[in-house]
């Protein structure tokens, strides 16, 4: 009997004896069987590696640079809520130019995946960045740029706040979250 399985074929050999007063005195020998062909499994798909790529669209960094903060903020809460304290960073108000991708410490991975970089993955300590200060009582995160008129209305929901402290007759600069006691950090 030979059955069709996808591009392969299966060949069964049966012996049987029909009588059953006479004795089955035929030997069978099957034809060796051909040795099994395996197939290559397919090579593993590389893996693919995100690339950061600087978002220039000033309404999509915009966007952007709100997200993270409110995912940033809900990490901070989260930390907040278990240890009763916020991630010390007692050193400035700094960002990932000054502290490198741990720039809220203790923060990741465990209550976010990791620590965004501004959309414009500015290099520069004057340039756009995330920033981040805590005497683990009190904080201050807020997205930062070199550049006056950088934020509006636009920025102000789901709690961000334009920095009241880098607003000035020139513009606003920086937004975000902070507690009471670092408002005027």
């Amino acid at each position: 009997m030979t059955m069709t399985l996808g591009r392969k074929v299966l060949v069964v050999f049966a012996v049987s004896c029909l009588s059953v007063t006479a004795a089955c005195d035929q030997t069978v020998t099957p034809e060796p069987a051909a040795p099994a062909v395996a197939e290559a499994a397919p090579a593993p798909a590389e893996p693919v590696v995100p690339v950061a790529v600087p978002e220039t669209d000033p309404v999509k960094a915009t966007e952007r640079r709100v997200a993270d903060l409110l995912a940033l903020k809900a990490a901070l809460d989260a930390y907040y809520a278990e240890m009763a304290a916020y991630p010390a960073a007692y050193d400035g108000l700094k960002g990932f130019v000054d502290r490198g991708a741990n720039w809220i410490p203790d923060l990741s991975p465990k209550y976010i995946s990791a620590l965004p970089r501004d959309p414009l993955m500015s290099d520069s300590v004057d340039g756009p960045q995330y920033l981040y200060v805590s005497d683990t009582k009190d904080f201050k995160l807020v997205a930062q740029s070199g550049n006056a008129g950088y934020c509006g209305a636009d920025v102000e929901r789901d709690g961000v706040k334009i920095d009241p402290a880098r607003n000035n007759a020139s513009g606003c600069w920086a937004f975000g979250f902070w507690t009471e006691g670092f408002a005027k950090f």
